[in-house]
């Protein structure tokens, strides 16, 4: 009797979370050239902008800073199409990497949130908008030279999508911009190859 109780209480939430599965859907936000707002910005141009890249990147190429040429990248989604009254359930930032691709050790990086307004077309190392460090996501340096990146970002995306926060999209550098000769480069929306362009996907409930 106790094994038809547990065979059927285990069905019985197999079939709650096939339902559930069912009922998720996914919104994928991957802009073009057109649309797209991803720059970089260089400390060593710092009155330049650089918003027609093939590439988004974060570079560091002196040591102890002695050179001003640290690079940092900012990239921002809209999503304002998501429907009203959804529950979101997770939501991931995909960056793929751009030939030649990672370099160097202790290449570690961050994605911090922006906290006021940039325009892609003028933004550059001088006016860079300011972030958000409470907020920071640290990724892990790759471990080979055009390792993909999926970074969640859930709660950031549902603090946003409930009007908790602005979106001002995100900035990206590396972890430590002292220690020399290290960087990672990801395909832009302004990429030629279509399929590679950063995309956020977010995975909901209505």
């Amino acid at each position: 009797m106790n094994n038809i109780k547990r065979s059927l209480t285990f069905l019985l939430i197999l079939i709650f979370i096939s339902c559930d599965l069912k009922e998720s859907k996914v919104k994928v936000f991957k802009p073009d050239a057109s649309i797209g707002k991803d720059a970089a910005i260089s400390e060593g141009n710092e009155k330049a902008n650089f918003s027609t890249l093939d590439r988004i990147h974060m570079l560091s190429l002196s040591s102890n800073d002695s050179v001003k040429n640290d690079v940092r990248s900012l990239l921002r989604f809209g999503f304002t199409t998501l429907k009203e009254g959804i529950k979101i359930d997770s939501a991931f930032i995909f960056l793929q990497a751009i030939e030649p691709g990672h370099f160097g050790k202790k290449n570690s990086f961050t994605l911090l949130p922006v906290e006021s307004l940039w325009i892609n077309s003028e933004v550059n190392w001088k006016n860079q908008p300011s972030v958000d460090e409470n907020n920071t996501i640290i990724l892990e340096a790759p471990k080979e030279a055009l390792q993909d990146y999926r970074i969640n970002v859930t709660e950031l995306i549902s603090a946003i999508y409930r009007n908790e926060k602005p979106n001002y999209g995100f900035m990206l550098k590396l972890e430590n911009e002292k220690n020399s000769y290290k960087g990672l480069r990801f395909h832009s929306s302004d990429s030629r190859e279509l399929d590679k362009h950063p995309r956020l996907e977010v995975f909901y409930h209505e």
